[in-house]
Order: C-alpha cells, then sequence, then structure tokens
C-alpha cells in the first residue's frame, strides 16, 4: 500500500524563509485547522489533497510537492 508523509526538513525551510514559526500559524496560512496539521506533521495522518492545497496557499511560488515523500 502507498503512504504519503511531508518532508519535515523542507517543510521547517519553507517555514523559516515564511517566518512561520508554530503549527498554528501555518495552519492559518493553509485553511486548515491546527489540528490537521499536527496530526499530518506527527505522522498519524498522510497528507490529504486538501492539505497540499493549503501549503500550495501558504507558500505560493514554492514546490509544495516537493514536500510530499511517496513510500510503496
Amino acid at each position: 500500500m502507498t503512504s504519503f508523509t511531508i518532508d519535515a526538513d523542507r517543510l521547517t525551510s519553507y517555514r523559516d524563509a515564511e517566518g512561520i514559526a508554530s503549527n498554528a500559524d501555518l495552519a492559518r496560512r493553509m485553511g486548515v485547522d491546527p489540528a490537521t496539521v499536527s496530526r499530518v506533521l506527527a505522522g498519524r495522518n498522510g497528507p490529504s489533497t486538501r492539505f497540499v492545497a493549503g501549503l500550495q496557499k501558504a507558500f505560493p511560488g514554492r514546490d509544495v510537492m516537493g514536500l510530499v515523500i511517496i513510500a510503496a
């Protein structure tokens, strides 16, 4: 079964570049619930298409698909 996770190191560099210090701020910019960000970053849930779309909203002009790791 294929699963998806987020590249935490790359996300940290994106967050640093945008001045996003907290998961709550990231969630606000993404338009998702802070608990969703927490669950995805902790690996309890994979990133949904809505989550990835939210990343694009938070990081316009960046390759957010490069944040998604696909594991078979």
